[in-house]
């Protein structure tokens, strides 16, 4: 996620859109939609498509991904 936060920052956004879509297969199943749909949602907000980003967000359930995330740490 760092790397896409980098990418967002110095606007090399048609990289970064590349680079997710190349990496994804690389995170862990279980975890993958929801860092899909961060990075996804991240990129959309670099170029201004704000409702793009929350709709991103809003489908992906990233509340699922904090609930799995707590019972971990536990």
């Amino acid at each position: 996620m760092i790397i896409v936060w980098v990418g967002t920052q110095s606007n090399e956004l048609d990289w970064i859109d590349k680079f997710i879509k190349e990496y994804i297969t690389k995170i862990e199943p279980d975890k993958r939609q929801y860092v899909f749909a961060y990075n996804k949602a991240l990129l959309e907000f670099s170029k201004n498509n704000y409702t793009e980003a929350l709709e991103i967000l809003v489908k992906a359930d990233l509340s699922k991904m904090l609930f799995i995330k707590l019972q971990q740490n536990n």
